[in-house]
């Protein structure tokens, strides 16, 4: 992991420096009520097109996909994750700069959209948002399922999304953002 670490709550200041950059694809990768939808909002303020795995399933799913076997979930959102990475290709090379709104909580998920970025011939900023499981479920506990950013996750949901989740690795070359 990169040594550039933001302050808890100085999430204006790594918008700013991701606005600053010359990245046209940013990744942003952590657990549910981590913070990544947040900074994606205020990327999407500055300009970049936000391309979110959870408005995808609610578009095509509804309010549904919450009650699917968590196996089909999976299925499901990796075909998000395919249409998305080719939507991600589609508006890099209309000139947009792009911000994945996901948890790609696996190296391979991360892997993909980078391919996909590549073939753009652009590369991708990796932005780790990490917190706390405490913190994360006193977040998620805040939400009332009102659209697809206020999906709620259960604590139990929440510890599988902590075990399984595979932290970036130091060549990801991540900049790990810190809300406590």
């Amino acid at each position: 992991m990169t040594d550039k670490t933001t302050q808890p709550t100085d999430i204006k200041a790594i918008c700013r420096f991701i606005t600053d950059s010359d990245a046209r694809i940013v990744l942003l990768s952590g657990i549910s009520g981590s913070g990544k939808t947040h900074l994606a909002k205020m990327l999407e303020k500055e300009k970049f097109t936000r391309l979110s795995v959870d408005a995808f399933l609610m578009a095509e799913y509804g309010k549904e996909f919450q009650s699917f076997e968590p196996e089909r979930q999976r299925m499901l959102t990796a075909e998000a994750e395919s249409a998305l990475a080719e939507r991600m290709a589609t508006e890099v090379k209309k000139g947009k700069r792009v911000v994945i709104d996901s948890c790609l909580c696996k190296r391979s998920k991360r892997d993909f959209m980078r391919r996909k970025a590549q073939e753009t011939g652009h590369h991708t900023l990796l932005i780790y948002m990490q917190a706390s499981f405490d913190e994360s479920l006193r977040r998620l506990k805040a939400r009332k399922g009102e659209g697809c950013d206020d999906i709620p996750v259960s604590e139990e949901m929440l510890r599988r999304f902590f075990c399984g989740f595979e932290r970036p690795d130091e060549d990801e070359n991540a900049i790990l953002v810190v809300s406590c």
